[in-house]
This record gives C-alpha cells, structure tokens and sequence, in this order.
C-alpha cells in the first residue's frame, strides 16, 4: 500500500531525520503520482542561477501522500529541522481534512 512508503514512516527514522536536516533542497514525491514539491531549498537554487554555476549539495526526495497530512507533515519537519519551508503561499491546499 502507498501509505506505507510514506513521510510518516520516512520522519520515524532517525539517520533520515538526520539527512533532512543536512539537506540543501528537499522535494516531497507524491507517491500516487510521482509529482515532485520543493518544499525547501529555493535559496540552493536562486545561487546556483546567480553565480552560473552547479553547486554541490544534498538534494533529499521525500515519499509522500499529497492527499493526507504528510503534506503538512513535511513542511512542519521543514520548520522544525531548517527553520522554515519554501512553500508557495500558492500551493494547493492539501491535506486529508476538509477545510
């Protein structure tokens, strides 16, 4: 089942907990639709555009349900562990509740 493959098991996980915290760009993966999310790691990017040049750095994918609360797991880990996320205040609203 997707569920299984997703944030919550992925967040349980100390050594993965730990790569998140050392990463400079982290994307949630849908795991229904392999759509990818930058939930942090704009600033990576606005760099590399800058200075014209590839920069190195640890890019971590994160297995999620879009349709559930990881969504907003994600982005609490993201504040949590780097002190923010880079979410579009655009963003589609997910999340299993009805709003």
């Amino acid at each position: 089942m997707a569920e299984d493959w997703g944030a919550i098991e992925y967040l349980k996980d100390p050594e993965n907990m730990r790569r998140l915290e050392a990463a400079d760009v982290v994307f949630g993966v849908d795991v229904a639709t392999a759509e990818k999310v930058l939930f942090y790691g704009r600033e990576y990017f606005k760099r590399i555009v800058a200075e014209g040049t590839a920069a190195p750095g640890l890019i971590v994918e994160i297995p999620i349900v879009f349709e559930s609360d990881e969504y907003e797991m994600l982005a609490g880990a993201c504040v949590a562990l780097k002190g923010r996320h880079d979410l579009d205040e655009g963003e589609p609203e997910m999340g299993g509740e009805a709003g």
